[in-house]
């Protein structure tokens, strides 16, 4: 199986981070990245991109946390519980 990793959906709702992760993943990776920052946003765009990988921030998920659409949720090389994706404050 080829797991040769090209295109990557990054999922960011800071515009900061969104230019700085975009800029090291296209410059220095070498990636196609496309960037988007609600996660209502990735789900219309991931069909016709099609990426390799999802690197998502979890705040822009607060929008389709109940969302069916989403099989599993993984962070730290473990999967997550969606229900603890929930909003919640910022202090």
């Amino acid at each position: 199986m080829n797991t040769t990793l090209n295109r990557i959906l990054l999922v960011e709702d800071d515009l900061d981070i969104q230019s700085i992760a975009r800029l090291a993943l296209e410059l220095l990776g070498g990636f196609t990245v496309e960037v988007c920052s609600r996660g209502q946003e990735a789900l219309d765009k991931v069909s016709a991109f099609d990426p390799d990988m999802i690197v998502l921030d979890a705040d822009p998920l607060a929008d389709i946390t109940n969302s069916r659409k989403i099989d599993s949720v993984w962070m730290n090389g473990k999967q997550v519980n969606r229900d603890s994706l929930a909003p919640h404050g910022h202090g």
